[in-house]
């Protein structure tokens, strides 16, 4: 597929049973894959500028080697998995009904 981003994981759930890795492409869609590139592209380098600065100074070295190896970080921490499913899901459900929830317009 052309003009799009290609996501390889090599983990299955048959993995513990089997011992073998599998390989599952999947490809994102366009209107996705172009959000990630700007995302990549433009807004993380700018985060990891304010990430450097930020930081408190007893912690900047853990926080900026998080914030280089996970690609959702929140408060110097990885987003666990969940974490990311649930501010997607909000971030979506605000957007398709046009309201926030504390209920202002």
């Amino acid at each position: 597929m052309l003009g799009t981003i290609l996501i390889l994981q090599a983990y299955s759930k048959s993995r513990n049973l089997t011992g073998l890795e599998a390989a599952i492409c999947r490809y994102l869609p366009l209107e996705l894959a172009q959000l990630l590139a700007v995302f990549i592209s433009y807004i993380r380098p700018i985060q990891g500028i304010f990430t450097t600065i930020l930081a408190p100074q007893d912690k900047k070295e853990d926080t900026v080697q998080i914030f280089r190896t996970y690609l959702f970080v929140k408060s110097g921490k990885r987003m666990a998995d969940g974490d990311i499913r649930d501010a997607f899901t909000r971030t979506m459900f605000i957007k398709g009904i046009q309201i926030s929830f504390s209920g202002n317009r």
